[in-house]
């Protein structure tokens, strides 16, 4: 891999509870991406995945389409882990990868439209480092 950390990191594909828990029985420390288009409230839930608690997980939350569950996530992992919210930013020309091949080619427009995720309202994520670790 690019990053050279391809031992280290498992793409399991579609995740249930079933992966999940299965997934978190290995060893080692554990880093959970969470990005579920609302499915995090089924996901993300301590009472049904227990290893849970000790997993750094960065999970995109979907508020338009489950409402109240970045308070329902916050309130299942407060005792457990550190939350830091972290909100998403309009995103500029400068930010698309190939803007200087692109912009000779392409109109503005069709660049800006290629990197808006066109979503109803301001995104959040929750980045949650296991209080367990963050004594270490």
């Amino acid at each position: 891999s690019v990053n050279g950390v391809s031992d280290r990191v498992k793409v399991l594909g579609e995740c249930d509870l079933a992966a999940l828990n299965a997934a978190l029985e290995s060893p080692g420390p554990h880093l959970v991406i969470c990005d579920a288009e609302g499915a995090e409230q089924t996901l993300l839930d301590p009472a049904k995945a227990p290893r849970l608690a000790a997993a750094a997980i960065l999970v995109e939350l979907h508020e338009f389409i489950t409402r109240g569950i970045s308070e329902q996530v916050r309130e299942r992992f407060q005792a457990t882990h550190l939350i830091d919210q972290i909100w998403s930013s309009d995103r500029a020309l400068a930010d698309f990868p190939y803007r200087s091949w692109a912009t000779r080619v392409l109109p503005a427009k069709f660049i800006r439209n290629s990197i808006r995720e066109f979503r109803p309202e301001q995104m959040s994520w929750f980045w949650m480092t296991p209080r367990s670790s963050a004594a270490n």
